[in-house]
């Protein structure tokens, strides 16, 4: 059978003067990077990346037979991989971002039979009637799943997110036996919708490549001082072991909407982690409107003691050992909302001390 030409040609759309052009301001795309970046530093490029299948989504021109998005990411430890579900995660909600968001920590699933927990046991297996780790309530809502560490998992599970990522869906059981088991018992065929999810696989294959390009001590011999040269050498490196890893399963990575190999952290940027966890972990004395804050001497000193390999964790520790807690032996002594600004000591050995306004704190004396 001959095949129509299509009529939708330029030239005679032109012409017709019911038509005019429009061109698309990006808008939508720009919004969601917006709400990714301001949880996610340092990333922008991975933050445009994931921006555009939520964009897409939130316009109802995703594919439904398919994950709104499914990707990699690489890079070293604290770089913000994992915090990225938690970025889109206030994008689906931002009142109750938690109640959208699942990280699941693949060493727990080192095993063949520990995937059966995802799912849920069928019956008459040891575990049936144990909640799933994934139900369908949570998926019935835009979601974001992080696998975290998907290549200390057994490969049980990456052939589990291969039929995830192929058709958005997953039948309880794959097996003839168990199926009709299901419908005898359960009255239906049991399965997951995963149309409606984000899925981010965090790995940290190739850190010891990415570090060493970093640092100029690769094998070469030579540092890079042009910092957009290091990076793509930083992504072919995270691209190549992710190969490696996955040379025997080369449909998963196919089934990958894209591999984001996560940029190293800089000063700048570990600067404005220091003043996101601080403000996060100051968000709990909200109730009673006690604010800490912290002095430039403080912030350098405690960045100085970080691994900047592993801002992201190190810096959360940190700031709740020398900050936080000291804070709460004194947070108790001071008429409520009187704010602390904690700073560091000038003589040795260096310690952490608070400052307090007098007038603040007479002021706030006098109205109890």
């Amino acid at each position: 059978m001959k095949k129509e030409k299509s009529n939708l040609d330029r030239a005679r759309i032109e012409k017709n003067p019911d038509y005019y052009a429009v061109e698309s301001d990006g808008e939508v795309v720009a919004m969601v990077t917006e709400i990714l970046e301001e949880t996610v530093f340092g990333q922008p490029a991975a933050c445009v990346e994931v921006a555009k299948p939520i964009a897409r989504f939130i316009c109802g021109l995703d594919d439904p037979s398919r994950p709104i998005y499914v990707g990699l990411f690489l890079g070293e430890s604290g770089v913000g991989k994992t915090e990225m579900g938690v970025a889109v995660s206030k994008v689906f909600d931002p009142q109750y971002p938690e109640e959208r968001l699942k990280i699941i920590d693949c060493n727990m699933f080192q095993q063949s039979h520990d995937v059966q927990r995802i799912l849920g046991a069928p019956p008459s297996y040891v575990g049936y009637g144990d909640e799933p780790l994934i139900g369908k309530e949570f998926l019935a809502q835009p979601n974001v799943l992080v696998f975290d560490e998907v290549e200390k998992a057994d490969t049980a599970l990456h052939r589990l997110l291969l039929r995830i990522m192929d058709k958005a869906r997953l039948d309880i059981n794959e097996s003839e036996e168990d199926r009709m088991m299901y419908v005898e018992e359960e009255g239906e065929l049991p399965g997951l919708d995963f149309s409606n999810s984000v899925i981010i696989l965090t790995s940290n294959l190739g850190s010891d490549e990415i570090k060493n390009i970093r640092s100029g001590n690769r094998s070469m011999g030579f540092v890079k001082d042009n910092m957009e040269a290091q990076q793509r050498d930083i992504h072919a490196a995270g691209i190549a072991a992710a190969d490696r890893f996955w040379h025997h399963m080369p449909e998963f990575l196919n089934r990958i909407d894209s591999t984001v190999v996560f940029n190293s952290l800089t000063t700048e940027v570990v600067h404005k982690i220091f003043d996101k966890f601080l403000n996060e972990f100051t968000k709990n004395y909200e109730a009673d409107a006690t604010q800490i804050m912290a002095t430039n001497q403080l912030r350098e000193w405690i960045i100085a003691q970080t691994d900047i390999c592993k801002a992201g964790r190190e810096l959360k520790r940190k700031i709740n050992d020398l900050i936080i807690t000291p804070a709460a032996g004194v947070k108790f002594k001071i008429p409520k909302g009187v704010p602390l600004i904690a700073d560091i000591s000038r003589d040795e050995p260096k310690r952490v001390i608070f400052w307090l306004s007098k007038t603040m704190v007479n002021s706030a004396s006098r109205a109890k």
